[in-house]
């Protein structure tokens, strides 16, 4: 989990070249933890494997390498549908939207943003925070005033 923290602040601290370094060994890593986890510890490997899918879907997208997003981001979403994990699903749905967004498929962007925000109705902070975050990026078309 200390090496996925470090992921994601790479990722902050834009040392993307560090992340890069480090993210396949990660991924593979955590994908072997999926598989190998005891079943006490399955819903925590698959949380772990989508925040590390996460990490993955926003380096590329930054990058410009939409499909590869696009794909990290799927990922995340379906290890987050297995761990049943709703904010996690929300996360790597926030990825796809990017990945989408920066793909050229708008439409398909808002359809997911918003299909998301049905699914996240409580007003938890951490419901509020991905409710926030859904909300504007799926509303990108909106003009500004």
């Amino acid at each position: 989990m200390q090496l996925v923290s470090h992921a994601h602040h790479c990722y902050q601290a834009t040392r993307y070249q560090e992340l890069g370094t480090i993210l396949p060994r990660l991924t593979t890593a955590a994908r072997t933890f999926v598989d190998e986890a005891p079943p006490s510890d399955r819903r925590n490997a698959l949380r772990l494997l989508c925040s590390v899918e996460v990490v993955g879907a926003k380096l590329a997208t930054k990058i410009g390498h939409g499909s590869a997003a696009w794909k990290s981001a799927t990922r995340a979403r379906e290890a987050a549908q297995l761990a049943d994990d709703r904010y996690a699903m929300a996360a790597a749905t926030y990825q796809l939207v990017c990945a989408a967004l920066k793909t050229g498929r708008s439409e398909l962007a808002e359809r997911l943003s918003g299909e998301s925000l049905a699914k996240i109705s409580d007003r938890s902070p951490q419901s509020l925070t991905w409710r926030g975050a859904l909300t504007l990026i799926g509303d990108h078309r909106r003009p500004t005033e």
